[in-house]
């Protein structure tokens, strides 16, 4: 008899053991989609502090936008920098340059495209592709002190550019602001456009602006993250209490 009580008491051991770790593993398993969300939602918001701003270039000008014609149009550029790309060339050159995160926009009138970053020039054929910028050269120099800003959006040939006396080349990148001033072109040039047209501004008849503003926080996207850390809880709970009540009763059966 006593040799049967021990062998029940071993078998009720082992069961007790095999239990315990399936609930620490399903324990675990639970855990994975809170780790999961939190991640995600700690990765969204240090994108949103990200410092990433918006550069937005207009001019009234005429030229030719995807096969169309205009004449003393309202021409809009549009660009997203990060300043952490920031790019300061102190003296003697006294020039500043800014990346853009990805392909700068274009609109004439109502219609809007996208640039490639390639151009042509017609004159002689010379081709250039390279990748957008926000730079910012100095007007003039006075011993080692820099004075105005030249500021303007190029991938490799200056698309446009305002020039601004009072402005300030090494900080008119830096954060939100605004500089307006002669305009300069790259007249006759070709800029490529997604749809397979070319934006070419050949005159002006404005001073351009640039303006620097800071780009709108995903919102929508922290709050999706934290509807997704609050679902995983009520699963992870849920989960948890399951698998609780599923190990006492059938540590409940066993003893019985």
């Amino acid at each position: 008899m006593g040799l049967v009580d021990n062998r029940a008491k071993v078998m009720l051991t082992r069961h007790l053991l095999i239990t315990t770790y399936a609930y620490e593993e399903t324990n675990i398993m639970l855990r994975l989609p809170v780790c999961f969300a939190m991640v995600l939602c700690a990765g969204i918001c240090n994108q949103a502090a990200a410092e990433v701003l918006v550069a937005t270039e207009t001019v009234i000008g005429s030229g030719v936008f995807d096969g169309q014609s205009f004449n003393d149009v309202l021409v809009t550029l549009t660009g997203t920098i990060d300043s952490s790309t920031l790019d300061v060339d102190n003296p003697p050159d006294g020039f500043a340059a800014i990346s853009l995160t990805g392909n700068a926009t274009v609109a004439v009138g109502g219609v809007s495209d996208t640039l490639t970053g390639r151009s042509v020039n017609p004159a002689n054929g010379s081709l250039f592709n390279g990748p957008f910028a926000l730079n910012s050269t100095a007007l003039s120099e006075t011993s080692t002190t820099f004075m105005g800003a030249d500021v303007g959006l190029e991938a490799e040939v200056l698309i446009l550019s305002a020039s601004d006396s009072s402005a300030n080349y090494a900080t008119a990148l830096v954060g939100t602001g605004s500089v307006s001033g002669h305009a300069g072109i790259s007249v006759g040039y070709e800029f490529a456009t997604s749809s397979g047209g070319f934006l070419q501004l050949n005159s002006t008849a404005s001073n351009a602006t640039v303006t620097i503003s800071a780009a709108p926080e995903p919102g929508s996207l922290i709050l999706c993250c934290l509807g997704a850390v609050g679902m995983a809880l009520v699963t992870y709970r849920k989960g948890r209490h399951l698998t609780r009540a599923g190990a006492h009763r059938t540590t409940v059966s066993e003893r019985n």
